[in-house]
């Protein structure tokens, strides 16, 4: 019996966060990481290794998904014509993309409770699509920023499951799960994952910390732990989860395709002036013409649909995503290239925040 796209979805995706946790840190790294949007070497050997060991199931899927409706297929086509690196595009957005149709609340709300990660056998403590779902959207609700161990105590399931096996396995035992377990092997792991996929960074923390002044400004310094915010694209994603349970209709999937075309679009076309190097207000700038000018490519589409519910879809990647990503992107191509002053870096994050 072939599976639905959610389904296999699920399934490649209980194999990448598998691999994800147990292959943290192994591997080369990735040259020319045009777009992702970390400076962290493991985001990028994970990046190369999700492409070499699950993209031809997660193309298959997210093909799979784009045969039903003609605007998807048209749609990418059109925006891509303008991307300088087309197939490093459609890599991203396959991704994120697929990971939303795993995630799906409303199409198989009971396949969300399935296992994608086992903590602890006894008592039996596991991570499920559900527990990744609500944190992610939880992490939008905390403007963005946040642990990593979000990923895992943001699911109000995960943290009851939490509550009983610590009353069964005594606090000496669950101290250990906790600081072995989740702080030093699923939680970074699962932050590693996410920004690999473009949803998260840790950038903007990890550049902070290095500078004496700014420094004082840096999570990380005072709180020692990873720290993470939401990029525009994993608002975006948050967005689609939040009104997927608020809606109960699918039509929050093509919304978050959209969505994910025009956010991996705007990256596409900054990085290159990015590493121009034009100053922190005029790639604030561009990023505006950009934004406007891919989104009215897309609306003129949404706007001819087939389908009367397709021409009501929602853009949840806004202007102000735009502006965060393409800055970030400023950040870490220049930091790459040569280490930014302290001053330019303090310009830089009058827009961030």
């Amino acid at each position: 019996m072939q599976l639905s796209p959610y389904a296999e979805a699920k399934q490649i995706f209980k194999d990448v966060v598998r691999f994800a946790i147990e292959n943290r840190g192994r591997g080369r790294g990735a040259t020319g990481a045009c777009c992702l949007l970390s400076l962290d070497e493991e985001v990028r050997r994970m990046d190369k290794a999700i492409t070499e060991k699950f993209g031809v199931r997660l193309i298959h899927v997210f093909t799979t998904y784009l045969e039903r409706e003609a605007l998807f297929s048209d749609l990418l086509d059109d925006v891509k014509k303008d991307v300088k690196e087309p197939r490093r595009f459609e890599e991203f957005l396959t991704r994120q993309f697929t990971f939303l149709l795993a995630l799906s609340p409303v199409t198989l709300p009971g396949e969300l409770l399935e296992e994608v990660y086992v903590l602890a056998e006894s008592p039996r403590l596991a991570i499920t699509f559900f527990d990744l779902a609500e944190s992610i959207a939880l992490q939008y609700a905390l403007s963005r920023s946040a642990v990593a161990h979000i990923y895992l105590y943001g699911s109000s399931i995960f943290r009851r499951k939490v509550m009983e096996a610590r009353a069964q396995m005594g606090e000496e035992k669950y101290k250990t799960i906790h600081d072995k377990t989740v702080v030093k092997e699923v939680a970074p792991s699962l932050y590693v994952l996410l920004s690999a996929l473009n949803l998260v960074t840790n950038a903007i923390d990890e550049k902070l910390e290095t500078y004496p002044t700014l420094g004082q400004l840096s999570v990380r310094r005072k709180l020692q732990a990873k720290v993470v915010i939401q990029t525009g694209i994993g608002a975006a994603l948050a967005k689609a989860l939040i009104y997927g349970v608020a809606g109960k209709t699918e039509l929050y999937i093509p919304s978050f395709f959209v969505s994910a075309v025009l956010g991996n679009a705007l990256l596409f076309n900054i990085w290159p002036m990015a590493q121009s190097q034009i100053n922190a207000g005029q790639i604030a700038h561009e990023a505006i013409a950009i934004y406007k000018r891919v989104k009215e490519q897309i609306q003129q589409k949404v706007r001819a649909a087939g389908r009367l519910s397709l021409r009501q879809l929602e853009i949840y990647y806004e202007l102000a995503d735009a502006i965060r990503d393409s800055v970030l992107a400023y950040l870490i191509v220049n930091s790459e290239r040569a280490e930014l002053r302290e001053e330019a870096l303090n310009e830089l994050l009058r827009i961030i925040i």
